[in-house]
């Protein structure tokens, strides 16, 4: 025994190929023959591109529509726990001249649960640099106080 399948009578022998012709295949799949070739070339490299183009457009209008209006900060300097029901916050607030602001005060305990939070208006402010002093009200003893956030008020 040689390990050749014994060949099967009911399973038809493989007929000779024939050479294909590119129009008929052209015609079946949508190939493009001759002039038409290059245009299709062309626009498999133009679409995309216009495509990109218009992503970028509509990436720089979102963000220009996310980040307008003026730019504002804070800096942590620091805080002091008064006794069981306020703790002080120091801060400084980083605005352009005549923005006013609203910033969030956040007060939590040991474990980082928020005991206290009240959200205080400064402003117009006056120079770029605003040190602010706060009180927050809390529930518990605090162990810590900070701006968590600072943002421009709508006109």
């Amino acid at each position: 025994m040689t390990g050749d399948p014994a060949p099967n009578p009911t399973t038809p022998s493989p007929t000779p190929r024939t050479p294909v012709d590119p129009d008929l295949v052209a015609r079946r799949y949508g190939r493009a023959t001759g002039r038409s070739a290059g245009r299709s070339r062309r626009a498999q490299w133009i679409v995309p591109l216009v495509g990109a183009i218009v992503i970028a457009l509509i990436a720089a209008g979102v963000n220009a529509l996310l980040t307008r209006g003026p730019s504002v900060s804070s800096e942590h300097v620091g805080y002091t726990v008064v006794d069981e029901t306020s703790v002080e916050v120091r801060f400084v607030v980083i605005a352009d001249v005549g923005t006013e602001v609203v910033c969030t005060l956040r007060a939590v305990n040991t474990e980082f649960t928020e005991v206290g939070a009240r959200d205080v208006r400064i402003g117009p402010v006056t120079e770029n640099r605003t040190s602010v002093t706060e009180s927050i009200t809390t529930t518990e003893l605090a162990a810590s106080g900070h701006a968590d956030r600072c943002r421009a008020v709508d006109p």
